[in-house]
Formats: structure tokens, C-alpha cells, sequence
């Protein structure tokens, strides 16, 4: 099974996308009216190598961006998405880690 985040997956086979594509593999829902909770602007927390920490941060609809000096970071559209990866790390408490 697969747990690396799909925007990893796609920058090692295609190279890093375009503004374009980014905004495609991003999931829907979320910001337009907050159905999903949260506050508006985007959250950003350090980068984490940990597979399992980027498959919760697919499952939770946020995504890997890059600062402007190359480094990368996870991104979240609001808080509600956050909140959500938080909430995911009880998986790996109950699982014992992966």
C-alpha cells in the first residue's frame, strides 16, 4: 500500500507541477462557503518525511507547497483541514505506528 502523499508521487514521475496542476490534484470542498469548518487563509507547518504523517495530510485535503526558497512545507486551505490532521494522528497511536 502506497501512504505517500499523491503530490509526492507526481513531482518524483512528472518533476514538480505548475500552478495549474496544483490547483487540479487539490481536493474539492473546503473553502467555498466553510462546509468543512475553519477560518479563512491558509495554514502552513514544517515538512514531515514520515509517510504516514503525508498520508494524513492527503486524507485531510491538504497538500506539500514550497517557500520561496525551496523548502518544503505543509499546506492546508483552512482550519477545518487541520483540524482534521490533527484528529488522524489517533490512527497511528491506536495502530502503533506505521
Amino acid at each position: 500500500m502506497n501512504l505517500e502523499h499523491p503530490m509526492v508521487t507526481h513531482i518524483r514521475t512528472h518533476g514538480y507541477p505548475k500552478e495549474a496542476d496544483r490547483e487540479q490534484m487539490r481536493r474539492p470542498g473546503g473553502l467555498a462557503g466553510y462546509p468543512q469548518g475553519g477560518s479563512m487563509g491558509k495554514i502552513v507547518i514544517s515538512y514531515s518525511s514520515d509517510r504516514f504523517d503525508q498520508w494524513r495530510l492527503g486524507e485531510a485535503g491538504g497538500f506539500i507547497a514550497f517557500t520561496k526558497d525551496g523548502k518544503p512545507v505543509f499546506q492546508f486551505d483552512h482550519k477545518g483541514q487541520y483540524e482534521r490532521y490533527l484528529r488522524l494522528n489517533c490512527k497511528r497511536q491506536k495502530e502503533g505506528g506505521r
